[in-house]
């Protein structure tokens, strides 16, 4: 029986969907560099946000070794995506599930309503090679706009995560770029409630920065951790590998420990 807490890396980040008008961050620009990062930053577990169908196939090329849980959005499952890619030496992939934040969540392309676009939800058991130790992870994107569809992503996000719990209580995280603040009402209603989440990062740093270095404080990027966990170290990169951005956000990462 393992006596040891084991450690991972888990992070959330927003790599910013490709868009014509971003010029040289445009993400042919940036993917090269972000396979690199990831490579080498000793990130176990990322919660991606914003990766298309194309941007996936491109990423995954340059990282083998690392598996991608997850698929799109829209009604073909195209679209953005919320994958969640776990390094192959780290952890396997137990069993993984999608849900949309919607009031008819087991539907493809569904949508809150006044939300601007579909939203899911992407969860995975994983187990840790190192102990046997298995997690529970979630991983998504509220709206960016309407405050109603969030409350609403919140809920269904709820229901789910005690639906699970009721099979089998895990150690759980969840990531995302949820377009809210630490102290918003949101976030009171996932720290508040049965499960005893708490934020991995305390720090008043933001995590958005417009493709501008240093330019914003406002923190949209979350990860929210079950009561299992000890947590080492949390903290917002700003690495910039020959001084470009990685994306329009920059990663928040948190050092775990998990089991005795």
């Amino acid at each position: 029986m393992n006596t040891k807490p084991v450690s991972f890396t888990i992070a959330t980040f927003n790599m910013r969907r490709d868009v014509f008008f971003d010029g040289r961050n445009r993400w042919k620009y940036r993917y090269p560099a972000i396979a690199e990062y990831i490579r080498h930053s000793g990130i176990d577990i990322i919660g991606t946000q914003e990766l298309t169908s194309v941007m996936k196939g491109e990423l995954a090329a340059l990282l083998p070794g690392y598996t991608f849980i997850g698929h799109g959005r829209s009604r073909r499952l195209g679209g953005e995506h919320t994958d969640i890619i776990v390094r192959d030496d780290c952890a396997s992939l137990c069993c993984e599930n999608s849900f949309w934040l919607s009031k008819r969540p087991d539907r493809p392309g569904s949508r809150a309503l006044f939300a601007m676009l579909p939203r899911i939800c992407t969860v995975a058991e994983l187990k840790l090679h190192s102990s046997g130790q298995r997690i529970r992870v979630f991983n998504t994107h509220f709206d960016h706009l309407s405050r109603s569809a969030k409350m609403l992503g919140i809920r269904v996000l709820l229901r789910f995560l005690r639906e699970a719990d009721e099979r089998e209580t895990l150690p759980t995280v969840i990531t995302g770029d949820l377009n809210f603040s630490p102290t918003s009402k949101m976030t009171d209603m996932l720290c508040r409630g049965e499960f005893g989440l708490r934020s991995a990062f305390d720090g008043d740093e933001g995590t958005l920065n417009f493709f501008r270095h240093g330019s914003c404080t406002y923190r949209c990027d979350h990860i929210f951790i079950s009561g299992e966990f000890i947590i080492q170290k949390a903290y917002i990169d700003r690495f910039l590998p020959d001084g470009r951005l990685l994306s329009d956000h920059y990663p928040l990462v948190a050092s775990l420990a998990v089991g005795a």
